[in-house]
């Protein structure tokens, strides 16, 4: 029995589908099952960089030297000569940037090793050829040999895809075949006892295939560690994990883990299906899982199997390598953490959420089936339920929502931000509505506290502006570099000496920059303050490394002097200092920007006029205490009066909403809420006459100004009164 097909169904047409995560209880800990590439590195191990693959905090890479020229084994007449040496020693080179830098898992494929890789000739010779395995043990005693000499840890895969005759054509269901399997088992184990060993590794994922393999290795007493395949035929993994789990359990083998170490099937190979694919194989008890390699899907792409593009998710430019849609699909699913939370899709479209305690925030991805009657194109209603589970969401009565597009391109520098609100939460729920301009694109949502600080990037080439660089030609800005910010870099002209400044309001900064071989010693001073030195060398390249960094300034105006001192690391060939953006901290969506809006300092900040003596502080009087402190502002007289209490703020240029917790007495002429002073018609919202407090709200203020007053207007009959207290002005988008 061949699996085959999809899980989902299309969605009705008759209303857009739904996507609902609840909150209420965690599900499990995050585990990132799919961040794993075959073919995905440079020869030598260095690449792909850092800065492309450290976010996307990877757990398996594939190799074995596939296409290095030699032939590995083959070439060098079935002995270990100059073929095999270049595989091994990249495998091995590998394999250490694998294991000791990301501390992920390193699949070594015997087969690339041998010089089995779909390029071998007719008439090469295969394992246990004649009912003869000698020089096959020779050549896995030589692998593990070097192995264990390179002192590295390894996944032993002792076959690709027996059941594809370019790499076995021995046929997978013969004696042959198992001969090569036990061998190589048995000797992978007689040299260390503690290996772990993986296999068939499948092309097709066939249940009597195996049926059969287990069968045999069972009998045979060459179990696996683990039991992997590939699935490139649209197969659901959800239903791929179930059979799995049957047919070991059906064998007996409960501490057998499982992989699908090459998946996506090629109209998969777009943001939309690979978001669909992660979520589904999140959900599927599959262990570990690994990218299938597509080599030239875009024009110039690099060829199999060297090329450090993680297999074709980065695109080559003439400035390098730079990241696709499909990058970003991965690097949104990376963005998930802490447990994972109860999240349904509909129809053809599939979410997965997670929420993070710690780190304050909530990540969804959302895409939607590739292809055929099922594909998705249309409105998506995101509902988020029971969110005062999310304690860290759920304080203020309201969260900041943002919705990154990812679209389906072969360069995409960065997700497109399509929308950042925000959203009331009501009764535990609130709701977004996302679109799908078509099914090959992703949608990734951050869920953050309303109140939350937020970031904005700045590149180093902006000089002017609020947050901007100032620098002389002793500076030159270089461009077209596919591994920065916005492509562009700020470095010294020359060898010497020299500084420049970065002008920024917030409450905090962050000086984004390069670190590598060939980078020097950078000082950074702000507002004249104490040096602070940063050493630029780095064995491998960091284009996005931190070289600066400060947080709880109060939100003014500072400077911060970047000194390129042309002094270096020892180790490194130059002095040169690479400065690519600033990220600067800023009071976020839903922060309160009023001073002093309980009145628990009076009225400091706050400005009265017309009859100012009918506005002061009070606590509580008689039945009615302050909405929270123990102060509010109310306006009041024994005669007639008229009052306005107000505060003017300097804001951005953006979308606020005001709002503000009042009570009220008598019969006023008028009584109201007011936003002015903006760059639009000044607007009200009445008072009504209550003796609970009430809270009054305004939306979609539109600043144009760069200013903005909130205040209170009363024009009372003598013994009227109103109150108000916590009054709110936050941005909304």
């Amino acid at each position: 029995m061949i699996l085959a097909g999809v899980g989902a169904l299309p969605a009705s047409s008759a209303e857009p589908p739904a996507v609902t995560v609840d909150y209420a209880n965690g599900v499990r800990d995050v585990r990132h099952v799919g961040q794993g590439f075959l073919y995905g590195l440079a020869q030598d191990g260095t690449g792909a960089a850092n800065a492309f693959l450290n976010p996307l905090k990877p757990n398996i890479m594939r190799g074995g030297g596939a296409r290095i020229p030699g032939q590995g084994w083959i070439g060098d007449g079935y002995v270990a000569g100059t073929g095999y040496g270049a595989r091994i020693r990249a495998a091995l080179d590998q394999a250490k940037v694998t294991t000791q830098t990301y501390g992920a898992e390193f699949n070594l494929m015997f087969n690339d090793l041998w010089g089995a890789d779909t390029g071998q000739p007719s008439d090469s010779r295969y394992p246990c050829d004649d009912n003869n395995c000698s020089n096959w043990v020779t050549f896995v005693e030589q692998v593990v040999s070097d192995v264990e000499a390179a002192g590295l840890k390894v996944t032993y895969e002792p076959w690709n895809e027996p059941d594809n005759r370019p790499f076995w054509p021995r046929d997978m269901n013969s004696s042959q075949y198992f001969a090569m399997w036990d061998t190589a088992f048995k000797t992978i184990r007689r040299l260390d006892p503690d290996a772990r060993i993986e296999g068939p590794a499948t092309y097709v994922l066939d249940e009597d295939v195996i049926d059969a393999f287990l069968d045999h290795v069972v009998d045979a007493g060459t179990v696996p560690d683990v039991l992997d395949h590939h699935n490139l035929r649209n197969e659901d993994p959800i239903v791929v994990g179930q059979m799995l789990d049957r047919r070991l359990a059906d064998h007996g083998l409960s501490n057998v883990q499982t992989s699908i170490n090459e998946y996506l099937s090629r109209d998969q190979l777009n943001p939309g299906g690979t978001a669909w694919y992660l979520s589904r194989l999140a959900r599927s008890g599959i262990d570990l899982a690994a990218r299938g390699v597509y080599p030239q899907e875009y024009p110039g792409q690099q060829p199999c199997c060297m090329a450090d593009d993680l297999g074709g998710i980065l695109t080559p430019t003439p400035n390098g390598l730079a990241p696709s849609g499909e990058y970003w699909a991965y690097r949104a699913f990376a963005d998930l953490s802490g447990k994972f939370v109860n999240a349904t899709g509909q129809g053809a479209v599939e979410a997965l959420a997670s929420y993070d305690h710690a780190a304050q925030r909530s990540v969804v991805l959302v895409g939607a089936t590739p292809g055929g009657t099922s594909a998705y194109t249309g409105p998506v209603t995101l509902n988020l339920k029971r969110i005062s589970s999310a304690a860290a969401l759920a304080s203020g009565g309201a969260v900041r929502v943002q919705v990154k597009r990812i679209p389906d391109r072969t360069v995409l520098v960065d997700p497109v931000v399509v929308s950042d609100q925000i959203v009331t939460v009501t009764e535990g729920a609130a709701s977004v509505q996302l679109a799908f301009a078509n099914s090959a694109e992703a949608l990734a949502v951050y869920i953050t506290p309303a109140n939350r600080a937020a970031t904005t990037f700045v590149d180093s080439s902006t000089t002017s502006g609020p947050n901007r660089f100032s620098f002389d030609s002793a500076w030159k800005t270089a461009s077209g570099i596919a591994d920065l910010y916005a492509g562009t870099a700020t470095t010294q002209a020359e060898q010497a000496p020299t500084s420049m400044t970065f002008t920024f309001t917030g409450t905090g900064v962050t000086i984004h920059g390069v670190q590598d071989k060939d980078q020097g010693i950078s000082e950074y001073s702000l507002d004249g303050g104490t040096k602070v030195v940063k050493d630029g060398y780095s064995p491998m390249r960091d284009s996005q490394a931190v070289l600066y960094s400060v947080s709880g300034l109060s939100n003014t105006t500072h400077t911060l002097k970047i000194t390129a001192p042309a002094t270096k690391n020892p180790a490194g060939t130059s002095t040169i200092v690479a400065i690519d953006a600033a990220e600067v901290t800023v009071p976020g969506l839903g922060v309160n920007l009023l001073a002093n809006p309980g009145f628990e300092q009076n009225l400091t900040d706050w400005t009265s006029t017309l009859d100012t003596a009918a506005s002061y502080t009070e606590g509580q009087v008689g039945t009615v205490a302050p909405h929270s402190g123990k102060l509010r502002l109310t306006h009041y007289s024994g005669s007639p009066f008229q009052a306005f209490t107000s505060q003017t703020v300097a804001v951005p240029n953006g979308t606020y909403a005001a709002t503000a917790w009042v009570v009220r007495g008598g019969n006023h002429n008028a009584s109201y809420f007011e936003v002015k002073d903006y760059g639009g018609t000044a607007r009200t919202v009445g008072i009504p006459s209550t003796s609970m407090w009430r809270q009054v709200v305004i939306t979609g203020i539109t600043v144009t100004d760069g200013e903005v007053t909130v205040g209170l207007y009363d024009n009372g009959n003598a013994g009227n009164w109103t109150s108000v207290d916590d009054v709110q002005l936050y941005r909304t988008s």
